[in-house]
């Protein structure tokens, strides 16, 4: 057994016991996220001063205050321990969508690749490629998360320290599974970011089904999408509007989603000036093609995630060569197995360790970590 580059961190507790969990495992790494909260918000500082940015992320506050108070709390605490004011961390972490807001180039932003598929012999697959496109990357995190709120629930997420909760991808104990892209949205406007809308999900939720109804009754800011998976097998991938949220249930084999929108009701409302709308259309295109053509294994989606650019495409592993993001891991989950293999950096090159929720022996695994 191998040990894995990024090692479970488990925060085990209501809102505050887990943000203080966070901040003790952090160690020196408070100094990075510190600089990094820091960095991004001075690069930002001209569009902070506006006074349409300022009023909107005041509004913004409010709503996640009225609406998910644990997640405001939790905000608090990791803004304490990691030597910032609340108000600074939480424009940090609004970022795109006050840029959104006030319609404004904001750099390449985030790209990230997303899909979920059914393997005939185990049911559902969602992997994701994680896409950074900035200069202040937080450090990355595997969290274990348990609250006595959630009914015994637990999550295991993809994250990184200075952010609450599922800051990428995770899954929970009940083998529901999601992952998210951004996407610039001029459908932008007062309601919840993606953020919260993910570890609330998986808090809460026992499928793709009850995912859905939870975020149809949900105020979204509007701003990129989800795309989930479960243990029966459902997929959906969720673009999220303002105005309106756009549900995909696939083509009964697969779902994917890049950095665009692509439902009717949504497909004029990508800001594609500053996030590579043309990188995202070639990276979809390679996904939605491969998986077309292609069965899907942990294999051959690792393979997938991990190619470059071709004669056959763009490939989907980005490695900081142009202006576009750069993949920072790759995720794979198996809803069946509560299960999820990472790889901490680019996935062509970096090695790739199995975490499992129940954390008995998988069946095929690589290294299992408790």
């Amino acid at each position: 057994m191998t040990s894995p580059s990024t090692s479970i961190v488990r925060l085990d507790g209501g809102p505050i016991e887990r943000a203080r969990a966070q901040i003790r495992a952090a160690g020196p790494r408070i100094d990075t996220v510190r600089a990094a909260m820091l960095g991004r918000l001075g690069d930002s500082r001209a569009l902070l001063a506006r006074d349409d940015a300022r009023r909107y992320l005041t509004r913004m506050r409010e709503v996640l205050s009225e609406r998910d108070p644990a997640a405001a709390a939790e905000v608090a605490v990791l803004a304490d321990g990691y030597g910032l004011s609340y108000k600074d961390l939480f424009d940090a972490l609004h970022l795109a969508v006050v840029a959104d807001h006030c319609t404004v180039v904001d750099g390449p932003g985030d790209g990230c690749t997303a899909w979920a598929a059914l393997d005939s012999e185990a049911g559902a697959i969602l992997a994701k490629n994680r896409d950074y496109g900035g200069r202040w990357p937080l450090p990355p995190a595997v969290f274990r998360i348990a609250d006595p709120a959630w009914g015994g629930r637990t999550l295991l997420c993809v994250g990184s320290f200075g952010a609450p909760g599922a800051y990428s991808s995770g899954i929970n104990d009940d083998g529901l599974a999601l992952a998210d892209t951004q996407i610039g949205s001029l459908d932008n406007g007062v309601g919840l970011l993606r953020y919260f809308v993910m570890t609330d999900i998986l808090a809460n939720c026992v499928d793709v089904d009850a995912a859905l109804a939870r975020m149809r009754a949900m105020p979204h800011c509007g701003g990129g999408s989800l795309v989930l998976a479960d243990r029966h097998g459902a997929m959906a991938a969720v673009e999220l509007g303002h105005s309106t949220i756009a549900v995909d249930r696939g083509n009964g084999r697969w779902v994917a989603r890049t950095n665009h929108f692509t439902d009717g009701a949504l497909a004029d409302k990508t800001r594609d000036d500053a996030r590579g709308q043309a990188n995202s259309l070639a990276r979809l295109r390679t996904v939605r093609t491969w998986l077309e053509g292609n069965a899907v294994t942990d294999a051959s989606a690792r393979v997938v995630m991990s190619g470059h650019d071709g004669p056959a495409g763009m490939g989907l592993c980005r490695h900081g060569d142009t202006p576009e993001s750069r993949t920072i891991s790759s995720a794979i989950f198996r809803p069946q197995l509560r299960a999820m293999t990472v790889a901490d950096g680019t996935p062509c090159s970096s090695p790739w360790d199995r975490y499992q929720l129940d954390f008995a022996p998988p069946v095929g695994a690589d290294d299992v970590h408790p």
